[in-house]
């Protein structure tokens, strides 16, 4: 697993973009930025229907909580809320959600006081979350296998040094 050769996104430097060979990839990955994930961050996951939004939101959150977590995604429930660990995670799916009240009813405000966010389809929310925001977008690599997948990133300030650290330790670890 070796960074896209691919024009910074952001200021992060050469590890903006990594490419991701299969599902365990991915799960590993997720599990890496989830090590350096805190309370108040607000982790964005994009990408078309299909890409594997889901399956990343799960590999982060069983990587805080049991590996054997039951983590479905959250289309119908909008929101699911994980306390198995010190940090409540709530995973959130905002493609229905057309409003700011909406996310207010729930609980999203109190969310991020307390808690980490993963959300998918996180357009509809707009710039919330700062310098604690990370977007991670998930695409089709074109030039791989069918499952491989390209993931870019876009860091608020607060996030840049925390996420270079967990791509290291995510290429070091594949790379042993």
């Amino acid at each position: 697993m070796l960074p896209a050769q691919n024009q910074s996104l952001n200021t992060i430097g050469p590890c903006d973009k990594v490419k991701l060979d299969n599902v365990s990839s991915s799960l590993r990955l997720a599990g890496s930025i989830a090590r350096v994930a805190k309370v108040g961050d607000v982790i964005g996951l994009l990408g078309p229907i299909g890409i594997g939004k889901t399956e990343f939101a799960r590999g982060f959150i069983q990587s805080l909580t049991h590996h054997d977590e039951i983590v479905p995604s959250p289309t119908f429930t909008l929101m699911q809320v994980y306390e198995m660990g010190v940090i409540p995670i709530y995973h959130y799916d905002l493609y229905r959600i057309q409003s700011y009240s909406e996310l207010e009813e729930l609980g999203f405000d109190a969310a991020v006081a307390e808690g980490i966010l993963l959300i998918e389809w996180p357009e509809s929310i707009g710039a919330l979350g700062g310098v604690s925001r990370l977007n991670i977008s998930l695409d089709v690599d074109k030039k791989g296998p069918s499952n491989s997948r390209i993931i870019s990133f876009d860091p608020g300030l607060g996030w840049q040094e925390r996420l270079n650290n967990a791509i290291k330790a995510f290429i070091e670890v594949s790379d042993a």
